[in-house]
């Protein structure tokens, strides 16, 4: 089965919080890294080096270090004197990024269930909203321009949860870290029922928020985030090329 694959530049968040590639390195990797995360480059994809030099307009040097960082953060392995190839999903990687995302997302969500301020409650009942007229659109069929608008308002709630507790960089920091689940989470968007479920969970985390339940909200944030890693059996039986380990 295919799957389907988002367009890599809505994959990436809210403008106001990543800063702009300075360098010819920063701009090849962060270009690489949404490719593949949002599954544009398959696993086992090769990457030409001399391709990449052409397509990016730019020398050896930056494609070399680009690569290397991606290989630092496992989408990538390098063969020295051979070929540079998209790794696939690593079963322990995707494991810790989930730990790792978990244990971030629940302390911004405990911090904002002690203080909100009316402006961050807007907006995430901003972005629940609009995921809500982007299903209501769907008449039951997912199409790919769907999905990618769907999948960037998800982005966005959870960047406005750190960007609103005051740790928007560390939202830039963490994402970077998170290659394994965000192709994960590519591969599960399409499952039935899903996209609904996100949108009734993130309500249900804005209610506890303005409730003012830290508890609460901490345990919504861990359904939410373990439902994709729940379904990680089904989805290598859909997509066993994708997946190693």
């Amino acid at each position: 089965m295919n799957p389907v694959r988002l367009n890599p530049p809505l994959w990436l968040a809210d403008e106001r919080d990543y800063p702009m590639p300075r360098s010819a390195v920063e701009r090849v990797y962060q270009s690489l890294y949404e490719r593949i995360v949002s599954l544009a480059l398959a696993p086992e994809t090769t990457l030409s080096r001399q391709a990449l030099c052409q397509e990016y307009g730019v020398s050896q040097t930056p494609v070399r270090e680009a690569l290397q960082q991606l290989e630092q953060v496992g989408l990538v392995q390098i063969f020295p004197q051979s070929r540079t190839q998209v790794t696939r999903i690593d079963l322990a990687q995707l494991h810790e990024n989930h730990c790792l995302r978990q244990a971030l997302e629940c302390e911004m969500i405990r911090r904002l269930s002690l203080e909100a301020s009316a402006e961050c409650m807007a907006e995430l009942q901003h972005w629940v909203d609009l995921q809500k007229a982007c299903l209501d659109q769907t008449n039951g069929i997912l199409s790919a321009e769907v999905m990618q608008s769907f999948a960037l308002l998800d982005e966005r709630f959870h960047q406005a949860l750190f960007r609103h507790a005051g740790q928007a960089g560390l939202f830039v920091l963490s994402r970077s870290r998170l290659g394994h689940m965000a192709r994960v989470r590519c591969l599960d968007l399409p499952s039935q029922g899903k996209m609904a479920q996100v949108v009734e969970q993130h309500q249900v985390l804005v209610e506890a928020i303005a409730q003012g339940h830290p508890d609460a909200a901490m345990t919504a944030m861990r359904t939410h985030l373990e439902g994709t890693i729940s379904r990680i059996p089904a989805l290598q039986a859909r997509f066993p090329d994708f997946f190693s380990g």
